[in-house]
């Protein structure tokens, strides 16, 4: 057979009919309802992550208020039982709690770590207190978060070194009253041999 010039035969063999196939819709159905699955999935999980965030946040400001108050406890221990003179702020006491704050690569446990912001904020009222003249140290405020966490409740640390979520008119109302101090019972004054 010889070459009649046209271009979309084979110059020796004639070229076969490409077929025509009716549209395949069940392939765009199937990809139709993967898309909306994989959609799906994603409205549902996004708040799931986002809570997990939350919750990983949280823990890793009670970790820091916990190390906060360990390391007042230590910093009392080291220097005849009185906690830091300036306890305004974390940022204030970080001079003095430095070096027991055992500090890992990126973190700092005199930030906040709360979503809503704020700082670590100290009870000027225990500044250089003896720890051994507070009354009730589960019911002293070292420091608290400024900004309340899950709408009512805030973050505090006590001098015991314990850490919970306080509401925040209990919170406020514990800031506002002094330490209770111990007073020291009189001395018994042993008359003679």
């Amino acid at each position: 057979m010889a070459w009649n010039g046209n271009r979309n035969e084979s110059r020796y063999y004639p070229r076969p009919p490409i077929p025509v196939r009716p549209r395949d819709w069940s392939l765009w159905a199937r990809a139709a309802i993967a898309t909306t699955v994989f959609a799906l999935l994603a409205v549902l999980l996004v708040p799931v992550f986002n809570q997990a965030r939350l919750a990983a946040k949280e823990d890793a400001a009670m970790s820091n208020m916990h190390l906060l108050g360990l390391a007042s406890l230590m910093y009392a221990n080291d220097n005849d039982n009185h906690l830091p003179p300036h306890m305004e702020s974390a940022a204030a006491a970080r001079a003095y709690l430095q070096k027991y704050a055992e500090q890992d690569a990126g973190l700092d446990i005199f930030t906040t770590a709360n979503p809503a912001g704020g700082e670590t904020l100290g009870n000027p009222r225990v500044s250089g207190l003896d720890l051994d003249a507070i009354a009730e140290p589960s019911e002293t405020v070292l420091f608290y978060d400024s900004e309340p966490w899950h709408s009512e409740y805030m973050l505090a640390c006590y001098s015991d070194a314990h850490y919970a979520m306080t509401d925040a008119s209990k919170l406020a109302a514990k800031l506002k009253r002094d330490p209770v101090i111990k007073v020291p019972p009189p001395k018994k004054l042993s008359v003679g041999p």
